[in-house]
């Protein structure tokens, strides 16, 4: 193989990792659990990423277990405390959604970070008090929106500083290879 295609394969491989490092991360997560061994569901943010200072909702999606079966009813037995960096919790009313067995507690977040969810009340008679915190490996935190300018006083977290370190590295990297090509191209001229 040639110098050069070899030269010119490097490149874009150098090139492709670069845009694969610098697309944001976004993991879209629920938190599965069962319930008294009789309920599968699933916990997290209706909406995904889920951005501070934006209209979202705490979804849980109840089914019967090991079925696609989802239980009716539960927005009237059932309700969810929303906690973040060491508040009170406050409570909220789920709400039922044309999906069945899907529920919603409209709730914005206010500020990036870790979110918990506790759900108390009853499913079918059955006593609830489930906690499910955001966080790696389970449903997302909240994040600053990155295509909107953060408020002075919002944190903004270590997972958007990691973004933009991310999107700093691939930048050099695509610096680098770009320099790199326009040398050896130029290598290539002087010597014909």
């Amino acid at each position: 193989m040639k110098r050069s295609a070899w030269m010119s394969r490097a490149v874009v491989a150098v090139l492709m990792i670069g845009v694969v490092l610098a697309l944001p991360i976004i993991v879209l997560a629920h938190v599965p659990r069962t319930i008294a061994g009789k309920y599968d569901v699933e916990v997290g943010w209706d909406k995904e990423p889920t951005y501070a200072a934006e209209r979202n909702a705490a979804s849980i999606q109840i089914n019967r277990i090991g079925t696609e079966d989802g239980v009716d009813g539960v927005e009237k037995t059932l309700k969810v405390n929303i906690a973040s960096g060491g508040n009170t919790p406050k409570e909220y009313i789920l709400r039922a959604t044309n999906k069945k067995g899907y529920y919603l507690a409209d709730f914005t977040p206010p500020q990036a970070g870790s979110y918990i969810f506790t759900f108390v009340g009853t499913i079918e008679e059955t006593a609830v008090n489930e906690r499910f915190e955001s966080g790696p490996g389970r449903f997302d935190d909240a994040i600053v929106n990155p295509n909107r300018p953060a408020p002075a006083e919002t944190p903004i977290g270590n997972r958007t500083a990691f973004r933009i370190l991310l999107i700093v590295a691939a930048s050099a990297i695509v610096a680098f290879a770009t320099v790199l090509t326009i040398a050896l191209r130029r290598r290539q001229k002087s010597r014909r």
